[in-house]
């Protein structure tokens, strides 16, 4: 890019949304398909451009300032896109592939269509969930995650259960094994274990880095609430189980950000002392838990439990799904993000129950020794009360740590995470002993 510039457009009344201009280099000409994602990996959900116009030169006002005036509306079409534009097929497909031109703005959507080159990102795909169930889908945004097309988000709702979420219906205690990326035979498999409140959309962005090099599994909580352990121990003996029912041989490729990072160290552990072998162990911004760590974490459930046992007298919930301004922002106090309160009272209070678990959990884990190598990545900016390197070497065998820009979230997106899965990639190319 030559230059660029980003300005707010209310082109239809109530829709604000970021359009960014852009003066290619001489002989370049970028799209939104490959803009749209380079700046997804460098910025919040809620500051990538819905939609890029590019220019070959910037209007600027008499004193050589951008004439933001000036600046023409984006149109509306298909973006262009690596996919040839195919028309739905069916009413399934129609339905959905006018709830993604509703929320996306654009005129036409394809059945081949990416959600995320669309524009798409996890707060419109709350959106798109919202949209689906007044119309009768039962929907939920990692279904969106899964499969990102039209044809393969109809081809779920058609199925039996209506995108009843893909866990075990003999078994609702064992854990979620989520696909990330696309899966190519004959490549190694990394299981990146979910966040603190469940989910494994922290590692969209991993996956996507890794994609055609790495297939990317997430682990996700239990479909039964109440089978999350309040034992790290416990869950990555589950979540071993699970994984070794996939890949009985390994060796097994482990990564955990945050709370993740904790369950995939004692599953390695677990696995070590099983005799199996550990072929990798990532790790990404975890904190272990010092007596500091454990008093504030369990002062967190504290307040969690708390919390929940008031949430239904929250005042004036516009409904039983309905959520008033002021209970919004209480929730988001303790960590629930917009993607979850766009959902509701009932995926608030599963989001927070989980949660309390997990923060338990923590409180009460007491690692032990790890008999495999680690790669530790730690953000710059972060907060914890000593370096990670410090504390995370008592308990490894060998280790290689890096620290990398960013904090805490921002670690798992471009440019850190685009480092991070270069790295991976070197690590599992090498011969193994």
């Amino acid at each position: 890019m030559a230059s660029a510039v980003v300005n707010v457009r209310e082109d239809s009344p109530g829709d604000k949304r970021l359009v960014a201009y852009v003066v290619p280099r001489t002989g370049a000409r970028p799209d939104g398909s490959a803009l749209r994602p380079w700046c997804a990996g460098s910025l919040p959900d809620h500051m990538v451009p819905a939609a890029f116009v590019l220019l070959d030169a910037l209007p600027l006002t008499p004193n050589g300032k951008v004439d933001r005036r000036a600046l023409p509306a984006p149109e509306t079409d298909r973006p262009d896109l690596a996919a040839r534009y195919m028309a739905p097929r069916d009413e399934t497909e129609t339905a959905v592939a006018a709830i993604w031109a509703d929320v996306l703005g654009v005129d036409r959507v394809g059945i081949h269509d990416n959600f995320f080159d669309l524009g798409g990102h996890s707060l419109l795909a709350t959106r798109v969930v919202v949209d689906a169930r007044a119309q009768g889908f039962r929907l939920m945004p990692k279904d969106i995650l899964r499969t990102p097309t039209v044809a393969g988000l109809a081809a779920v709702l058609r199925s039996p259960g209506q995108a009843a979420p893909a866990r075990s219906v003999l078994d609702p205690s064992a854990p979620e094994i989520v696909r990330l990326n696309a899966h190519v035979p004959g490549r190694p498999t990394l299981f990146c274990v979910h966040e603190i409140g469940g989910g494994t959309s922290a590692y969209a962005h991993l996956a996507l880095q890794l994609d055609g090099r790495v297939n990317v599994l997430g682990i996700d909580v239990p479909a039964d609430e109440t089978a999350v352990s309040t034992d790290i121990t416990e869950q990555a003996e589950r979540y071993l189980t699970a994984v070794r029912k996939l890949d009985p041989d390994g060796p097994h490729h482990l990564a955990g950000w945050s709370f993740g990072g904790l369950v995939a160290m004692e599953m390695a552990r677990q696995a070590r002392s099983s005799h199996l072998e550990i072929g990798m162990l990532t790790v990404i911004d975890s904190v272990l838990p010092s007596e500091p760590v454990r008093k504030r974490t369990a002062a967190d459930a504290d307040a969690i439990g708390a919390l929940l046992a008031d949430l239904g007298a929250l005042p004036g919930a516009d409904g039983p799904r309905g959520l008033t301004p002021q209970a919004r922002d209480e929730l988001r106090a303790v960590g629930v993000s917009d993607d979850i309160l766009l959902l509701g009272h009932e995926a608030v209070e599963s989001h927070l129950r989980i949660r309390e678990r997990q923060l338990r959990a923590m409180a009460s884990f007491v690692p032990l020794p790890v008999d495999c190598g680690l790669r530790l990545y730690s953000a710059l900016d972060n907060q914890w009360p000593e370096s990670l390197k410090d504390m995370w070497s008592p308990f490894i065998d060998t280790m290689e740590a890096s620290e990398l820009a960013g904090d805490h979230y921002s670690i798992m997106r471009l440019p850190s995470i685009g480092l991070i899965a270069d790295d991976i990639v070197r690590h599992l190319a090498r011969p193994r002993d």
